[in-house]
């Protein structure tokens, strides 16, 4: 409730930005995809596209409307979607006097009072929640970034062993070989990125292992020639 009283730092925001910016850092509020579809369904009964506390933000579906507009959801999984919005402090309730939503309007159809959900903390935390979306994004940013990391070493080592064992004739490593398959089962459950940044470590130490068992390579004869003759392009 305090929330929903509370100044806005911003005037207005488009509503479905922002419904893409919690959508991205849903982590940090709390909530799933479920809980989502029942905010998307409450922000589509808002005529206008901004949050802004002109008009008012303020509204009052039934429960078999919001149902229906949320894909068919039923009654009571409704209303827990809807306390755990109101618990993560996205939306609050604004009851009437005897608990339902409605609305009453003056004789040209003007809006007097609303009852029914505000989502006016929506547009209180729009400032929180943008920040939260850029920081979820840029933390998935390196986490793409650490794995691709792992995973070329990964595809490094594979290949210096295939030359290790077919072209120099190194016998095998099966300790090495162990630890290999070990790292690349641990990628496959997609690590954190404290563990990544381990992940990171043994496959670069694997990687120097992989370089250090091949033999010294040989220098390769520059063959002599002049302009004159074909043995330089051969």
């Amino acid at each position: 409730q305090r929330l929903a009283e509370a100044p806005a730092p911003l005037e207005s925001i488009d509503k479905w930005q922002l419904f893409d910016a919690l959508r991205t850092a849903r982590a940090a509020y709390g909530i799933g995809d479920r809980d989502l579809t029942v905010l998307n369904a409450l922000l589509s009964f808002l005529p206008r596209r901004d949050l802004s506390d002109e008009g008012g933000l303020i509204v009052f579906p039934s429960n078999a409307t919001l149902g229906a507009r949320a894909h068919g959801m039923a009654e009571s999984t409704l209303r827990r979607h809807i306390a755990r919005l109101v618990g993560a402090g996205l939306i609050a309730r604004h009851d009437s006097p005897n608990g339902k939503r409605y609305a009453t309007r003056a004789g040209r159809g003007e809006l007097l009072h609303a009852y029914g959900f505000s989502l006016r903390p929506l547009l209180v935390q729009a400032g929180a929640i943008l920040a939260a979306a850029e920081s979820t994004e840029a933390e998935a940013r390196r986490l793409r970034l650490m794995r691709e990391a792992v995973v070329v070493m990964l595809r490094d080592i594979a290949k210096l062993r295939t030359f290790a064992l077919a072209e120099a004739q190194i016998a095998p490593d099966a300790a090495l070989d162990a630890e290999i398959e070990t790292l690349r089962t641990a990628l496959r459950r997609k690590p954190e990125l404290t563990l990544l940044v381990r992940l990171n470590g043994l496959a670069r130490a694997l990687l120097e292992r992989a370089r250090a068992a091949l033999p010294e390579p040989v220098e390769t004869a520059i063959p002599d020639g002049n302009d004159s003759q074909n043995e330089r392009h051969h």
